[in-house]
């Protein structure tokens, strides 16, 4: 099957400020991927870029997956697989979508051994970040 007309064009111009979602539809869709510091820091030495490009596809494809945080203004916490590291080798990445910008940010990614739920004071700091992205224009 041959690859969408601009799938090697936007595969590196978008890396940083998006992704391109091709679905099985005649017409792709669109999704911006933002990836904020403390998901950046996270994902040092965590996620290759083959898995951070398809955690990117994942969340385009549907932004609302993963289950719903309590208490921090609708940030979900997927669970990711990573290659090569066994049952107890995944990870968590925490992420918000602002659905009248079509946007997903990536907030945070952890090893799954290292934390399994934020914390109380974590979640009011969400909670005041989705404040802040719901205001950005």
């Amino acid at each position: 099957m041959p690859q969408r007309w601009s799938q090697i064009f936007f595969e590196h111009l978008l890396v940083r400020y998006g992704t391109l979602y091709y679905s099985d539809v005649e017409s792709p869709r669109f999704c911006e991927i933002v990836r904020l510091p403390t998901f950046e820091r996270g994902a040092r030495g965590l996620l290759s870029d083959d898995d951070q490009r398809e955690l990117d596809n994942v969340l385009a494809a549907d932004p609302r997956i993963g289950a719903v945080i309590r208490d921090t203004g609708g940030v979900r916490k997927l669970r990711i697989t990573l290659a090569g590291r066994g049952k107890r080798g995944g990870a968590r990445a925490l992420h918000y979508y602002r659905g009248s910008r079509e946007r997903v940010y990536l907030i945070a990614v952890y090893p799954k051994n290292v934390k399994i739920s934020p914390t109380g004071a974590e979640k009011i700091e969400m909670r005041k970040l989705t404040a802040m992205l719901e205001a950005e224009r």
